[in-house]
């Protein structure tokens, strides 16, 4: 797992300032089970103008779909203004595929509130990896033959 409080690349005490105030902002969320960094800034790779890329899961599984899909750009807009700096905020549980196993082999984890949440969103995302990989492969078996 990667330590972003050691990027080197861009203005570290920044990163590290504004990290600290990402948290603190979603320790405060309810419903709120866990949230990960990830794009440059996880990888270290990113310039001071760089957005943040915030993944989070939520426990919000009673509200419909679009107050589910309205949260994250709220909690975006929200970080924002409070940074005074861009922040991206999606809901990994939300995403596709492909940008949820991005999100969990390039990120790492800023807060797990539910560790249970956590481990079991980090299950269903790499089986769903696992069965496109399949399903991929057999594909192009069938292509092949």
């Amino acid at each position: 797992m990667k330590d972003s409080a050691n990027m080197t690349t861009g203005t570290g005490d920044r990163q590290h300032e504004y990290l600290e105030q990402i948290r603190r902002f979603l320790s405060q969320q309810d419903g709120l089970a866990a949230a990960w960094l990830y794009g440059s800034r996880a990888r270290g790779e990113y310039r001071d103008d760089s957005d943040i890329d915030i993944a989070v899961a939520l426990n919000n599984f009673e509200k419909t779909y679009s107050e589910r899909r309205l949260l994250p750009e709220i909690m975006a807009q929200d970080l924002t203004a409070q940074l005074g700096h861009p922040v991206q905020v999606v809901d990994i549980s939300l995403a596709p595929i492909p940008l949820a196993i991005n999100i969990l082999e390039d990120g790492h984890p800023v807060l797990i509130k539910d560790e249970l949440r956590y481990c079991r969103e980090t299950n269903r995302i790499y089986g769903l990896w696992n069965d496109h990989c399949w399903h991929k492969a057999e594909t192009h078996k069938e292509k092949q033959a």
